[in-house]
């Protein structure tokens, strides 16, 4: 039987949008308890949240396109 082309990348995008659906959810929901034991509004949080988590994430995997030029 002939394995179907696709299943990898189907599969890899399946698990990257579930991936990423549940991280933005698990913030979401403990966004209002972290802002209130930090003293700051809900959007200062959210903020700080994507700053501190993206930033490092988007530096590493960005690293590589800038080391070729």
């Amino acid at each position: 039987m002939a394995v179907c082309t696709m299943f990898l990348p189907l599969t890899a995008l399946f698990l990257a949008a579930f991936a990423s659906g549940t991280a933005e959810f698990v913030i979401a929901g403990v966004l209002p308890e972290m802002a209130t034991d930090l003293g700051i509004t809900i959007p200062i949080a959210g903020y700080t949240i994507g700053i501190a988590i993206g930033g490092p994430i988007v530096a590493v995997t960005t690293k590589k396109f800038l080391a070729n030029r």
